[in-house]
């Protein structure tokens, strides 16, 4: 399951008991040991997400290959965000039309591929920022984007304000 699947798990009330006492027992051991029972905790998990699975009811009108190649989209951005800018290029890495994937994700997520890229870089941008003091350029190249007035606008159509003003934000709280 992607992290923009259904997230929303509602188990049977029968089973409600049985995830509370495995997530006692976890929560007790890594009290008591911290990570160093490592395998008893994975094996808790593990059983935990095995049972979860079952009690996973997909959203209604999902259309599976519609939704996995979405989900391919967006993994394929995450990855290849600093250096891939276009709806053809995830389309090309992804062997199929450029139009093909703009009508698969908008009617997976209800944005466009251009959209999803554009925030994507936005948010790549602000995690920087935040994260650290190098100037603005430099954001804006490490994002993948030289034009430094095209970053400003890109930035300010998604945030409503520029870069330099998320900053100040940022360093003024």
């Amino acid at each position: 399951m992607k992290i923009w699947a259904n997230p929303k798990i509602v188990p049977d009330s029968s089973a409600l008991p049985f995830f509370e006492s495995l997530m006692r027992r976890m929560l007790a051991e890594y009290g008591e040991n911290g990570l160093n029972n490592s395998g008893f905790l994975k094996s808790c998990l593990l059983t935990l997400l095995y049972e979860l699975k079952f009690a996973y009811i997909p959203l209604p009108g999902a259309n599976p290959s519609r939704d996995r190649l979405a989900n391919s989209f967006r993994e394929l951005i995450i990855i290849n965000i600093k250096e891939k800018h276009s709806v053809a290029d995830y389309a090309a890495m992804l062997n199929i039309s450029p139009n093909h994937l703009n009508k698969v994700v908008k009617a997976a997520t209800g944005k466009s591929p251009i959209v999803w890229i554009d925030e994507t870089i936005v948010q790549e941008a602000k995690m920087l920022m935040s994260q650290s003091r190098i100037s603005l350029s430099e954001v804006a190249t490490e994002v993948g984007i030289i034009d430094q007035s095209y970053f400003t606008r890109i930035f300010k159509k998604y945030e409503g304000i520029t870069p330099s003003a998320y900053r100040n934000l940022q360093f003024s709280k």
